[in-house]
């Protein structure tokens, strides 16, 4: 059985950043159905993701949102003020070497000292770090942007990254 904690995608939420198992898998699944609408949709991925996680009761409204938004960028349809909003996309690419982990923990310190909401995931499979084409890794990925290569950035390096990032989104 493959090892669950490979498969988590962390999402941010208003009362906090939320990892949930195999979130691609789930997308995946949800693509190839047909729903009436977008509730529908939700109520889907609600109801699946509740299957394999602790999903609050009194969180699930923000869940249905939130996994409505994650299923319109994981197609390519968001619109509007969630495309334009200040949360970044950033993954971390690599198996879960030293550096991978190092990188990974860097990033979560410069976010939480710059106070930004982002979307984290540590990307650890070969195929899927090879449609991203690094040859080397870690690699950080910031808002389907490949911003480093091979090298375990400092907070501080981040931090200017995300910053620049920000900017080109405001």
């Amino acid at each position: 059985m493959k090892d669950e904690k490979e498969n988590v995608a962390y999402l941010s939420m208003k009362s906090g950043r939320i990892g949930i198992i195999d979130l691609q898998g789930l997308l995946k699944e949800a693509e190839k159905r047909t729903f009436l609408n977008d509730d529908e949709l939700a109520t889907f991925l609600l109801e699946s993701v509740k299957e394999r996680n602790y999903v609050p009761p009194s969180c699930e409204e923000e869940y249905f949102k939130v996994l409505q938004r994650e299923y319109k960028r994981f197609t390519g349809s968001l619109e509007g003020e969630d495309e334009s909003g200040d949360i970044l996309e950033i993954k971390i690419l690599g198996p879960s070497c030293p550096n991978c982990q190092k990188l990974e923990q860097e990033v979560m310190v410069a976010l939480a000292e710059m106070q930004q909401l982002a979307d984290v995931e540590h990307v650890r499979e070969p195929a899927r770090i090879g449609e991203y084409g690094v040859a080397a890794t870690p690699a950080l990925v910031v808002n389907k942007r490949v911003k480093s290569v091979g090298k375990v950035l400092i907070k501080e390096e981040i931090k200017r990254l995300l910053n620049e990032e920000l900017r080109k989104k405001g």
